[in-house]
């Protein structure tokens, strides 16, 4: 576009907004005027869902850096819909303009005026390009997440904007682009309170609502927002604070909004507020002796300890801060029978520098909903001794979808990556497979929390579920003692009359070394207090076992999106007629 081109759509794009906001009954000037006296948000908040590490000057210099994915000249960007069409979550990214956040921040220092007037020109340029455009045209700028994120970045923009009396014309373009993103966020579209983007929908009108008191559906773009707010707590987490997801990142993700939004007083309701604080009260069980947040689900391997300082919750603030504040907990079990979570943490640390110490397993029994659900019902993970001894695969990422003809669909998958397809795999887990099969997820019907009884008795821990599948009744106890050994109790019992084959996956973390293969499996890993051997029995045929196979794909783990790391996968094969009790047996020494 060349200069008289750009200018000339500068003057269509002013007229066209002028003429909207006259329509919606509002006087520019007195609008305009309402803008330059409204309170400033603050820059960092509940939608600032990560951190951008990127300076100012990088950002527009180098280009906005998004995870694994090229560069993005945002200070030339004219093609924002080829990003969405390469990856999803890249154009997602963008469009919800996490990148304004070091140049708003650039923008509010002493010398920001420069920075702010790079920034209006490039939210004018997006709005240009984006007012009036359709789904198809690019389906990211109008995903539900995208807009609810992008929506108080706007109003930032919009409000610095409007305190400069040279920037008047940009500042009624993006005024206009305010009242009609309150349009799109009122859609059924952009609402859907089956998963946790309808938190962001919701914050983002009460916010909305907060800041923009001065046009006329604010109102009701507030009151709204708080009837789906409510909503969504009651939705997203159970009411034992465990969320409703499969993930434990996304309830730390989602938990740090809701968390935030209570601190902005952007929610008020003392049921929702005490559900948010038994959500705290969860994640600190959530998070391992590494200092990562458990990798159920869609988790990465997201480094907490250090990185969070501060929770709600005194217990959980004691562990992210690793003892330095917040309270130690002295419970050593914790069964969430709504959320269908179990955690053991033995011994619970008291000072500083002890999590890494502790012993921690993690058992979940839970099928809500298909939101980042994997075939891993009656999953373990497993921390002893200063090590991670049993893994769970991660998420690897999201990418390309798959066909919607695939019959890979019918297993519940979605995306194309084989690695994808593998991590989501029951045998990248730490349960049972029965004839070869993934445990089934679509056309499921979920159960909610499968978890029975859960006990301690003495140093040993005991915790049970019962999970029914389409053609047979799993069972299993999980018997615990920490620092010295892992029981795992199956039982089967199928409704089909024919034999079956049954195998129970484990895998162990890559670190250790294949020491022997007889009656038990032996692995050793070299750790600063020496050596740790772990001893693995199981029932029936032994599958060999195997670190980092390629064809077919076996024995691999994902701490980060887009990057796998070899694990050890071991197997235990045994017939099963109508029922089946197997013990498999991990001993430490």
């Amino acid at each position: 576009m060349t200069e008289n081109d750009d200018k000339t759509a500068k003057v269509d794009l002013l007229a066209a907004s002028d003429t909207d906001l006259r329509r919606r009954g509002l006087e520019v000037d007195q609008l305009l005027t309402a803008l330059r006296s409204a309170p400033l948000p603050d820059l960092t908040g509940w939608f600032t869902i990560q951190e951008i590490k990127q300076s100012a000057d990088a950002v527009l210099e180098d280009g906005w850096k998004f995870s694994r994915f090229d560069p993005v000249p945002i200070a030339t960007l004219t093609d924002w819909a080829q990003y969405g069409a390469a990856h999803r979550s890249w154009g997602f990214h963008l469009h919800a303009w996490e990148f304004m956040d070091p140049l708003l921040r650039a923008a509010d220092a002493d010398d920001g005026d420069v920075w702010l007037r790079r920034v209006v020109r490039i939210a004018v340029d997006w709005v240009r390009i984006h007012r009036g455009a359709d789904d198809e045209a690019d389906p990211m700028a109008w995903y539900d997440m995208s807009q609810s994120l992008r929506t108080p970045r706007l109003i930032a923009i919009a409000l610095r904007a409007a305190r400069h009396a040279d920037l008047r014309e940009e500042t009624v373009i993006l005024a206009e682009a305010l009242a009609w993103h309150l349009d799109e966020l009122h859609e059924d579209r952009a609402f859907n309170p089956r998963n946790n983007h309808g938190f962001y929908t919701a914050v983002s009108q009460v916010h909305a609502g907060r800041y923009l008191r001065m046009l006329p559906d604010a109102a009701r773009t507030a009151e709204e927002g708080e009837e789906r707010l409510a909503l969504m707590a009651r939705s997203q987490f159970a009411a034992d604070g465990v969320h409703l997801e499969h993930s434990p990142d996304y309830h730390r993700m989602l938990l740090n909004s809701f968390e935030l939004a209570v601190q902005d007083d952007l929610i008020l309701d003392e049921e929702i507020r005490a559900r948010i604080q038994r959500a705290a009260y969860v994640l600190g069980w959530m998070i391992q002796p590494d200092g990562t947040i458990l990798q159920m689900g869609d988790s990465p391997a997201t480094q907490v300890i250090g990185k969070v300082l501060d929770s709600i919750d005194p217990h959980t603030r004691f562990l992210l801060t690793d003892g330095a504040s917040g309270e130690p907990a002295t419970e050593e079990l914790a069964a969430f029978p709504e959320g269908g979570y179990a955690f053991v943490r033995s011994p619970q640390p008291s000072a500083p520098g002890e999590l890494a110490r502790s012993g921690y397993l993690a058992f979940s029994a839970a099928y809500h909903s298909r939101a980042h659900k994997h075939a891993d019902d009656l999953n373990v993970v497993w921390f002893d001794q200063g090590h991670q001894i049993l893994t769970d695969a991660g998420r690897f990422g999201y990418g390309e979808l798959l066909d919607r003809e695939s019959p890979l669909r019918a297993e519940g998958y979605y995306y194309a990556a084989p690695e994808r397809q593998y991590v989501e795999s029951t045998m990248a887990h730490n349960t049972l497979m029965v004839d070869g099969r993934n445990q089934q997820r679509q056309g499921r019907k979920p159960y909610g929390s499968a978890l029975t009884e859960c006990v301690q008795k003495g140093a040993r821990f005991d915790l049970s579920a019962r999970v029914r599948h389409s053609d047979y009744v799993h069972r299993r106890r999980v018997v615990y003692t920490p620092g010295k050994e892992l029981r795992l109790l199956d039982a089967i019992h199928s409704s089909r009359s024919e034999a079956r084959e049954g195998v129970v996956w484990l895998n162990l973390d890559g670190s250790f070394e294949l020491e022997s293969v007889g009656e038990e499996i032996v692995l050793v890993a070299e750790t600063e207090n020496g050596p740790l051997r772990v001893s693995v029995s199981g029932p029936g045929r032994r599958l060999d076992p195997v670190r980092g196979q390629q064809e077919p794909l076996r024995g691999w783990r994902s701490r980060k999106d887009g990057s796998l790391e070899p694990t050890w996968s071991l197997g235990f094969a045994f017939p099963l007629e109508t029922r089946a009790s197997v013990e498999t047996r991990l001993r430490l020494h």
